[in-house]
């Protein structure tokens, strides 16, 4: 690719797919960490940091091709890189969850299987590596922009979309409480397939047409076979049709009960989704929204696993 005009427009275009790939990525961030777990590559405990690492490196190297200077053999090869490890970890992830998946490549803007994301990546690299032989030497480094960008790339995930620290402590003096059984309409109680009353078990509060409550149910469903977590039951607002598509979305498949008394928004405070953690009858906790992590999943099964 020697026309250095058709070169740049080909680099322009695949950095600015870069960058664009990595800023959808973070709206949600979520979905794109839980993709990484189900890999069973990445731990869930660095999920958050690894997500966002990479982002950076795709919004570092997209930037970068859109700059010539000697350092642009550098950056397509480093882009090359990682467009390989990117393939290496969608071939990971259509063994172990199948062809059919998500593979989180273009966040919630586009939804790709891993073949077709490798067809991209392909596509990608036979461009790069023709870019990287037709490119025209350049002899400036331009040091201060490379520094700013690299400062500028790493930092970018975590202001843009910062990992949540100020997480809910398990213990607090509220709890445990009494979960008032008597409010809930007979037909959840009978649909609950174990004892409400005397088991330790997980009721998760959630809404068949929100984006948060299928993320929250994609959390379970994988700790549910990674953990030893007590019986799920899910409550449900919303409309009935959409639940296949939730169901698809988060891969989970819980009992669930759709709630039908507005006695529901009492036992979430309003905000969804809400997990309840109850053990005889009693809340011994509560998360909600972003409080519904791999922490909050851990101290369960702590408590789960214990005789008290």
């Amino acid at each position: 690719m020697r026309n250095p005009i058709l070169n740049y427009f080909v680099r322009f275009i695949i950095g600015g797919f870069f960058i664009f790939s990595g800023v959808v990525k973070l709206y949600p961030v979520e979905s794109f960490e839980l993709t990484l777990v189900e890999t069973g590559v990445i731990p869930w405990a660095v999920s958050d940091w690894t997500a966002r690492l990479i982002i950076a490196m795709e919004l570092f190297l997209g930037a970068g091709l859109f700059i010539n200077s000697k350092w642009l053999p550098r950056i397509i090869r480093s882009t090359i890189l990682l467009t390989i490890f990117f393939s290496v970890y969608l071939i990971i992830l259509w063994y172990n969850k199948g062809g059919e998946v998500d593979c989180g490549c273009l966040g919630g803007a586009l939804t790709l299987t891993p073949s077709q994301s490798l067809i991209k990546n392909a596509l990608i690299i036979v461009l790069l590596v023709f870019s990287l032989f037709g490119a025209t030497p350049y002899l400036r480094r331009y040091r201060l922009v490379f520094f700013l960008l690299v400062g500028s790339a790493i930092t970018a995930p975590f202001v843009l979309n910062p990992i949540h620290f100020d997480r809910t402590i398990p213990g607090e003096e509220s709890f445990p409480f009494r979960l008032e059984l008597e409010k809930f309409p007979s037909h959840v109680i009978a649909d609950i397939p174990f004892d409400v009353n005397s088991e330790r078990y997980i009721l998760a509060f959630m809404s068949t047409t929100c984006s948060h409550c299928r993320l929250a149910a994609k959390k379970l469903h994988l700790a549910n076979a990674k953990m030893e977590l007590p019986p799920i039951h899910i409550l449900f607002v919303g409309p009935k049709e959409e639940y296949p598509e939730f169901q698809k979305e988060s891969r989970s498949a819980f009992g669930y009960t759709f709630f039908g008394d507005k006695t529901f928004f009492e036992f979430c405070n309003g905000t969804l989704p809400t997990l309840l953690y109850i053990n005889d009858g009693q809340v011994w906790n509560k998360w909600q929204g972003n409080d519904i992590n791999h922490e909050a999943l851990n101290w369960i099964e702590e408590q789960s696993k214990s005789k008290n």
